[in-house]
């Protein structure tokens, strides 16, 4: 009979790396070798201080319990029925901070601490860019639905996707201008540009949007023209994109007929023949009238 290798500890897991948040860090990892028996278990340590967190077998960990404004450095070890491995390489370091949006993204390097600026959901993403650095003006939701592919009379060829983001949190006092960046995931039909979606299901042109492969990017006025919400300090706007009929319809340039060479030769060389004969029979023009003077001076 073959014999039986016994199973050993496993080997230490590699690629760890944090994430800061308020108080705590997400710790992921790559699972090692389990040489022989499966992985039960690990284990993550911080420090300094010694806070831990253990999975049953997920490679990501949160440990809480950490000092804001302390930095911290983790390691990672795996137990199976044999054994705990060796401790992982050393995570490069993070600071846990105050997180007051709840982005996961500590304050301190936030460039908006007060406002959630990005989420994704279906395969789109959508960034905005508040006016100042204080604005709590947050995506509150995103969606994405089906539409038509087409308007009479504005677009056709219509990508079918519609996207619609609410933000709250906005100034009431002083109502802010965001700027709009929506990655929808692919790239839609050529010469298409962002369309507003108005709450009568009708479709315009967004003016001054532009539309770089799959990136689309515009800018929207609380309570302004493209705002579907009309309570101050909330936006909603939902957009598709499409090509304009304008650009649709417009008619191809109208090609100049070429000769062929052959043809181009031939006229070449009558244009040059006429030429000739007509400087031939100025010649003997000129010639007549200077025999005529001479023989009127004799």
């Amino acid at each position: 009979s073959s014999a039986i290798t016994p199973a050993a500890v496993p080997d230490a897991p590699t690629g760890v790396t944090a994430t800061a948040g308020d108080g705590q860090a997400t710790v992921s990892w790559t699972a090692p070798a389990s040489n022989g028996a499966e992985i039960t278990g690990y284990t993550v340590t911080a420090s300094p201080g010694g806070a831990t967190c253990t999975t049953t077998g997920e490679t990501t960990c949160v440990v809480e319990g950490l000092s804001n404004g302390t930095a911290y450095t983790f390691t990672v070890t795996a137990t199976n029925s044999a054994g705990t491995s060796g401790s992982s390489a050393t995570s490069s370091p993070v600071t846990p901070g105050s997180d007051t949006d709840g982005d996961g993204v500590p304050d301190e390097s936030d460039p908006f601490p007060n406002a959630v600026t990005e989420k994704t959901i279906d395969g789109v993403s959508l960034q905005t860019t508040p006016p100042t650095s204080d604005s709590a003006c947050s995506i509150q939701g995103l969606q994405t639905e089906a539409v038509p592919t087409e308007s009479a009379g504005v677009a056709t060829d219509g990508s079918g996707l519609g996207i619609s983001f609410t933000l709250s949190g906005c100034d009431t006092n002083s109502l802010e201008m965001m700027i709009i960046s929506i990655d929808l995931g692919f790239v839609p039909e050529e010469g298409s540009v962002p369309i507003k979606i108005a709450g009568d299901g009708s479709w315009s042109v967004i003016s001054g949007a532009t539309l770089e492969g799959s990136i689309l990017t515009y800018s929207v006025e609380d309570n302004g023209p493209l705002d579907q919400d009309g309570t101050p300090g909330e936006i909603n706007d939902p957009v598709t994109v499409a090509v304009p009929l304008a650009r649709a319809s417009a008619p191809l340039a109208t090609p100049v007929p070429a000769l062929p060479l052959l043809s181009l030769v031939c006229l070449s060389g009558l244009l040059g023949l006429f030429g000739i004969r007509g400087l031939d029979k100025q010649g003997r023009s000129r010639d007549k009238r200077l025999r005529r003077l001479m023989g009127s001076e004799a």
